[in-house]
C-alpha cells in the first residue's frame, strides 16, 4: 500500500490507503480482517531519510493505536 494521508476524510469513492490518518488505519484494519497478517507500505514523498522515517513512524503510531500490529 502507497498510503496517502489527507487532512480530512475523503469520501467513499476513496481508493484504499488514501484519505485521513484513521481512514488509512481503518483499510489496514479490514485487509487484517480479511486474513492479511502483513502489509508493505511504501512512503515515497519524502524528500530526506531522515523524513521517511519520520512519516514512517508517524503511520505506525497511528496503527499501533488502532489496535493492529
Amino acid at each position: 500500500m502507497r498510503p496517502f494521508v489527507t487532512p480530512k476524510d475523503l469520501g467513499p469513492d476513496r481508493m484504499p490507503g488514501q484519505g485521513s490518518m484513521s481512514q488509512v488505519v481503518d483499510d489496514l484494519a479490514a485487509y487484517a480482517e480479511a486474513g492479511a497478517d502483513e502489509a508493505l507500505i511504501v512512503v515515497l514523498d519524502a524528500r530526506s531519510a531522515g523524513e521517511h522515517v519520520d512519516k514512517a513512524a508517524v503511520l505506525m503510531a497511528a496503527v499501533t493505536a488502532g489496535g493492529l500490529r
